[in-house]
């Protein structure tokens, strides 16, 4: 799998007979092409330029927001991609073990799943997973494409960590994210003017 900031890797194809490249990104969009059957170098190259070309076109500028220096306006920018996800990240979750209890000669073990905020997920998702709601994601999702093809924060999703929790007599579906901390976050959270600085 190739992630959208591992992009300046060169795309490579063993020596064996089956090349296969998978990107993804935050937004949805992905790519899986598998060619089997040997190729000449000719061919592997083209299917590498390809594979390339996809890359850049998931992070082609199509919606007019192109952050490449943060000044005033960029991070106003950025603050207001902050305030739509504290807006439509309506619940968010970590796993939390409990004390053990035991009777007699049972040790029983259990977990919760306690309420964080946006800035606490980002703080511990680099290390541990956040679930969300999975009807809050879909209206994210070209957000987190946004703060990831700007090398500031990539959020991605495991969907083999799915769960539904309790909420309010309800049960509701949440999804597994963990957070990748990019290159012009730091320079961000620094920023007086980044509405979130104070918090992080």
């Amino acid at each position: 799998m190739l992630n959208i900031q591992e992009k300046r890797n060169k795309l490579s194809a063993g020596n064996d007979a089956l090349f296969h490249i998978k990107v993804q990104a935050s937004n949805g969009k992905n790519l899986d092409l598998k060619i089997s059957g040997e190729m000449t170098k000719k061919k592997i190259k083209l299917y590498q330029k390809l594979g390339e070309d996809f890359v850049n076109e998931f992070l082609s500028v199509d919606d007019g927001k192109y952050l490449k220096k943060l000044g005033s306006s960029e991070i106003a920018e950025i603050n207001l991609l902050f305030e739509r996800l504290k807006i439509e990240l309506t619940d968010i979750r970590v796993l939390v073990s409990l004390p053990s209890k035991k009777v007699e000669n049972v040790t029983t073990y259990s977990c919760d799943f306690e309420k964080i905020n946006l800035t606490e997920a980002i703080k511990r998702g680099s290390e541990e997973p956040f679930y969300l709601k999975v009807n809050d994601t879909e209206r994210c999702k070209n957000i987190f494409y946004i703060l990831e093809r700007e090398n500031i924060l990539g959020f991605h999703e495991d969907s083999t960590d799915a769960r539904f929790i309790e909420v309010e007599n309800e049960f509701i579906g949440f999804v597994g994210y963990r957070i990748e901390i990019l290159s012009l976050f730091e320079d961000v959270v620094s920023n007086k003017s980044f509405n979130l600085h104070d918090e992080f």
